[in-house]
């Protein structure tokens, strides 16, 4: 075989491999990409969607930087060799967003709003997600922007985890919130009185981190306090702000600081969870005094002169110190007999007292004293007859006042020809101590003119007293007669009577009116029975009306009742009716409108008042049914649904209730679409016959609805019948008004005039006394119930049988 000794030359390029063995990381904002390198290629590495592109040579990494973080890019790597390209490698890269870089946040009673931020050119996210841990429990949620609330508890150390996301990709890391939430206040604060000392011991706030308390106390030994004894402390007393001087920190739950006889101590504590300071809790008390220390002199007490009813001593510099406790009264003690034990009581009879019962042979003159021995004092009637310095006398007229006709404390006439003996007393807190007795002082002797003026000058009284009776009969005998009225203005209106006391004196006052099984009050709640019942109320007996009337004998006196707008076509004579009167105030003459409890026939009547009388505010104080009786219709929409009654549209917007009440708001509109917002506060827990046991929620209640009112319209205030439960409550509200601004209250005014205005208000002797109660409340500024006397009056309510279900008669509908 020949073979030819040439032969052909063919070359030829293939298609290099893809990339392989490709490796995507990511790292805040750079994607870095790597993959298997060969020898003599190149690589064309790109993010197509963002046409970004590199080409590599003798290399097998490359990284792209300052991307925008929380992305998708999609990823190409192409293998380049002798001008021929591989298939192409693809491969979306989610970049993970940035975390937040900050946050402010915002801590409210225990929720905390937090606000986080995140720069938009360098990260986007579309939602967050949020971890927060407690000592054993941890949450966690997702929300899409950029804020969120938590609900905290009280006194607990949080750590707050906050992630960016973005397309289901969380970011690496996570910005990170470490807080603490305050404690609550401390409790069951209890206190340990030695001679010298107080301790304070508390209770830690259960379920709360503690890592140190705050104390601090204040010290007031003035005459004028209004603590308690420590020893009658029970429970935590709150206190309005107070100054501190000095505060001390301390790990323990309890303190211990000097104290001084008599003196009032404010104490104020925090817990503290951290740095982070809790709620304040206050408590005062007033330490034990002892009895004053007293410098017994023969001559502390000497006669200046005498006769035949009084005589005149001089008293020494005062000889009692303080130092046991503040003197807060002094007082001055006549005897016919120096025997100590008709006088070893801290509190002695009155002047009247001594002289109606022979056995009692000693009496104090005068209910307190707080500055006997100063130059200006307020003692009853005595006077200072002297300068005084530090070393002068004073000299008192003793026996020098008529209390025959005076209640309470006198320094009443002596006898003539009898001796008496005289000490001085000086009162702590809580005991007392005595100078000794002067020598025996004896009045003068009485003369025979002295019985000849006296029988002339009961002759004078009771010839006086006859012509008194004769006009009295006389005008008795006037007011029986019927008289014309006129519509717009009562002519029954009697003289206001009236009885103010000072809030300083209501104390007294109160034991006073209890004292005999509630004789005064009875005596006082008797003398207003009659106030207005002579008024007319023609209108109320009109035949249309008749069956508008709950109760047969409650019904509006024509000058006072509320009148509803007439149209121009209506011809019923009683369509302008409503079983309701204005009630004056403290604001104005009109600041109240006392209703019955609305019937089912007259809700739209009601509902029109209360439109027309620009009325924002209804008080509210039966249940609808009491003791299986209808007492009120009930006139307002359930639920969340909205009802017409008549041309008024009534929508009910929300509700909160309590254990006592239930306050709710309306929003009202007419038929020209105008719309008022109303409020609701209806009173709960008043028993169907009787007076809540306690003042305390009474007193709450009626505050509540001040504070909410802004003066616009009148008050409705209603019951069933609108006199009882709603003339208590006004008194209770004009009484309260009238004890903030003038620091007095005259129940028997507020009482007299509002039955001027509407017949039986406050309807029984029981409601009365309760009005005292609540008033009594308030000035002690206590929670005890300081009256159980069950007894009481009454006036008899009728039911109306034509407007409602039954035909009875029954007692005060309260």
């Amino acid at each position: 075989m020949v073979y030819s000794e040439s032969y052909a030359n063919t070359s030829f390029v293939t298609y290099p491999k893809p990339a392989s063995n490709v490796i995507v990381g990511t790292k805040e904002r750079n994607i870095t990409v790597t993959w298997e390198r060969r020898k003599s290629f190149s690589y064309i590495v790109c993010l197509t969607n963002i046409h970004n592109c590199s080409e590599k040579e003798n290399t097998n990494t490359h990284t792209f930087t300052n991307l925008v973080a929380g992305k998708s890019y999609d990823l190409s790597i192409i293998v380049h060799s002798l001008g021929r390209n591989s298939s192409e490698y693809s491969k979306t890269i989610i970049l993970p967003p940035l975390p937040p870089t900050s946050a402010t946040k915002n801590l409210t009673n225990n929720k905390l709003f937090i606000e986080w931020y995140i720069d938009s050119t360098i990260s986007v996210a579309s939602e967050w997600y949020i971890e927060y841990v407690t000592e054993n429990n941890t949450k966690y949620f997702t929300v899409p922007i950029r804020n969120t609330t938590l609900d905290l508890e009280s006194g607990k150390e949080y750590g707050i985890k906050i992630w960016s996301k973005s397309l289901g990709v969380k970011s690496d890391t996570y910005l990170y919130i470490s807080l603490y939430t305050a404690p609550e206040e401390v409790v069951n604060i209890t206190v340990k009185e030695s001679v010298s000392e107080l301790i304070l011991f508390w209770s830690p706030p259960s379920q709360s981190i503690i890592t140190r308390y705050k104390v601090g106390y204040s010290e007031s030994c003035s005459k004028s306090q209004d603590c308690v004894p420590c020893g009658d402390v029970k429970q935590n007393k709150g206190s309005s702000k107070f100054n501190v001087d000095d505060f001390e920190y301390t790990n323990e739950t309890s303190y211990t600081f000097s104290i001084k006889p008599g003196c009032c101590y404010r104490t104020i504590i925090w817990a503290f969870n951290k740095n982070v300071k809790g709620k304040p809790t206050y408590h005062k008390c007033r330490t034990t005094s002892f009895e004053p220390p007293v410098e017994n002199k023969p001559d502390n007490i000497q006669l200046t002169s005498a006769t035949t009813k009084s005589f005149t001593v001089t008293l020494k510099p005062n000889p009692f110190k303080e130092t046991r406790g503040p003197i807060i009264n002094y007082n001055i003690i006549i005897a016919v007999d120096k025997n100590t034990k008709h006088t070893n009581k801290m509190y002695l009879p009155s002047w009247k007292q001594f002289k109606d019962d022979g056995a009692i042979k000693a009496y104090q003159i005068f209910k307190n004293c707080s500055n006997l021995y100063e130059k200006s004092n307020a003692c009853s009637d005595l006077k200072s007859k002297s300068k005084r310095s530090l070393d002068d006398t004073i000299q008192y007229g003793i026996g020098t006042q008529d209390c025959d006709i005076v209640e309470g404390f006198c320094n009443g006439y002596l006898m003539p020809d009898t001796e008496y003996y005289i000490k001085v007393r000086a009162y702590t807190f809580d005991t007392f101590s005595d100078t000794s007795y002067s020598s025996a002082i004896k009045t003068a002797k009485e003369k025979m003119e002295g019985y000849l003026i006296a029988i002339i000058v009961l002759i004078v009284l009771l010839i006086i007293a006859v012509i008194v009776g004769i006009i009295l009969y006389v005008v008795r005998k006037r007011r029986t007669k019927p008289k014309s009225v006129v519509a717009t203005e009562s002519p029954y209106i009697m003289q206001p009577t009236s009885h103010p006391v000072r809030a300083s004196d209501f104390e007294s006052h109160f034991v006073q009116m209890s004292a005999d099984s509630d004789y005064r009050f009875a005596e006082e709640f008797e003398s207003i029975k009659d106030v207005g019942k002579y008024n007319q109320t023609l209108a109320a007996h009109l035949s249309n009306n008749r069956i508008k009337n709950r109760f047969v004998n409650i019904l509006p006196y024509d000058f006072s009742r509320v009148k509803l707008s007439k149209s121009s076509d209506d011809d019923d004579e009683g369509s302008d009716y409503i079983n309701a009167n204005y009630i004056p105030g403290f604001i104005s003459r009109r600041e109240y409108i006392a209703t019955q409890g609305p019937l089912s026939s007259t809700r739209d009547d009601f509902w029109r008042m209360v439109w027309e009388q620009n009325v924002h505010n209804i008080v509210m104080l039966a249940n609808c049914i009491e003791k299986h009786r209808e007492k009120c219709d009930h006139y307002w929409p359930d639920n969340d649904e909205t009802r017409c009654y008549g041309n008024i549209k009534v929508e009910k917007l929300n509700e909160t209730i309590t254990s006592d009440w239930t306050v709710t708001e309306f929003l009202v509109s007419n038929q020209d679409r105008v719309t008022r917002h109303l409020h609701h506060y209806h009173f709960t827990s008043w028993p169907d016959f009787g007076v809540p046991s306690s003042p305390q929620s009474t007193v709450t209640f009626v505050r509540l609805v001040r504070d909410k009112l802004q003066n616009i319209g009148p008050l409705v205030v209603h019951c069933s019948a609108g006199v009882g439960r709603t003339g208590t409550f006004i008194s209770v509200d004009r009484s309260l008004q009238d004890l903030e601004k003038n620091n007095e209250v005259d129940v028997l005014s507020v009482v007299h005039e509002m039955r001027q205005y509407r017949s039986f208000m406050v309807q029984t002797e029981e409601q009365y006394i309760y009005i005292h109660r609540c008033i009594l409340h308030v000035i002690k500024g206590d929670n005890k119930d300081i009256y159980e006397n069950e007894t009481y009056m009454n006036e008899d309510i009728y039911e109306n049988t034509k407007a409602g279900q039954v035909n009875k008669a029954f007692l005060y509908d309260n």
